[in-house]
């Protein structure tokens, strides 16, 4: 009988561990999820709406997607839809194929058209539209899981899967005109300060990109790289950070967080301390240093 309680009592023991443990794990994984309630796994990443514009950066609009989930999704009963700032007439572009595990997509917008210096062409799309031209500095954007054109509202009331106001516009995820993205320009994107992060509140997740970051479905997606040989210097002159292995962009940008607005670039040298590109985003760190993206030329 003694053995038999003995069993039991570690029976229980072992019973009362494992509760515990799934408790833990199910608590991890709420704490780490980064998008709010009822947010889609699939987000606006990115909208550029200066293409074609005199001196552009880039001569077409665009918007950029991003997967945060670990299955690719099929998007080709999708749309992004845009109005003016004030506007209820949507227009759209239809997208197409799968978007990837942890990747970006590319959408190719129409541009304004006529300039002498409309600036330089975008990476391959992932779909190529031409039903939408985004104001540079005041908009909405709209993703929707659905092709049909959506109603006269200031934001669609339904297949909604994700929304920015940027600029002057009249709507936006959030309560008032002080949760809108901030306003681009004819040489700046608006982009999420992080990527995996959907707060549903457009003024806490975007910040203005100089240069703006086109991501699409090719984009390199590694959190570290291994760059022996190669060197990170926060100004120009070769002063400031360097390192040689394997640095992760995490620990480079808290160094680019940290300088000052006059100066908030990352140079990206070799091991004849010619400087070779800059890194401003975590994109054109990992376009700088690895050799098979080595394509400055849209950094």
């Amino acid at each position: 009988m003694a053995f038999f309680n003995k069993r039991m009592i570690l029976l229980f023991t072992n019973l009362f561990l494992l509760v515990g443990i799934g408790t833990t794990i199910a608590n991890y994984s709420t704490s780490i999820t980064t998008t709010s309630a009822g947010s889609s796994n699939i987000v606006i990443s990115e909208i550029y709406g200066g293409g074609g514009s005199n001196n552009a950066y880039y001569n077409r609009d665009f918007v950029v997607l991003y997967n945060l989930s670990n299955s690719p999704v099929d998007l080709s009963t999708w749309s992004i839809q845009a109005a003016s700032a004030t506007g209820t007439s949507w227009n759209k572009v239809n997208l197409s194929g799968t978007i990837q595990a942890s990747s970006y997509y590319l959408v190719r917008l129409n541009n304004t058209g006529g300039s002498s210096n409309p600036g330089i062409d975008l990476p391959t799309p992932d779909v190529n539209g031409t039903g939408i031209s985004l104001s540079a500095n005041n908009a909405k954007v709209a993703l929707l899981n659905t092709t049909t054109t959506a109603g006269s509202f200031s934001k669609p009331n339904s297949n909604l899967i994700d929304f920015v106001g940027f600029g002057t516009a009249n709507d936006r995820e959030g309560s008032s005109s002080s949760d809108n993205a901030p306003a681009p320009s004819i040489s700046t994107s608006i982009r999420r300060k992080i990527v995996t992060v959907d707060t549903d509140n457009n003024a806490a997740d975007f910040e203005v990109s100089n240069p703006p970051t086109p991501l699409n479905s090719s984009s390199f997606s590694s959190s570290t790289v291994s760059f022996a040989n190669y060197f990170i210097y926060t100004t120009n002159n070769k002063a400031g950070l360097c390192t040689t292995v394997g640095l992760e962009w995490s620990t480079l940008e808290s160094t680019y967080n940290s300088l000052s607005s006059a100066n908030k670039n990352l140079f990206v040298s070799n091991s004849a301390n010619t400087t070779i590109a800059f890194a401003v985003t975590r994109y054109q760190y990992l376009r700088a240093i690895e050799p098979s993206l080595n394509n400055f030329a849209s950094l």
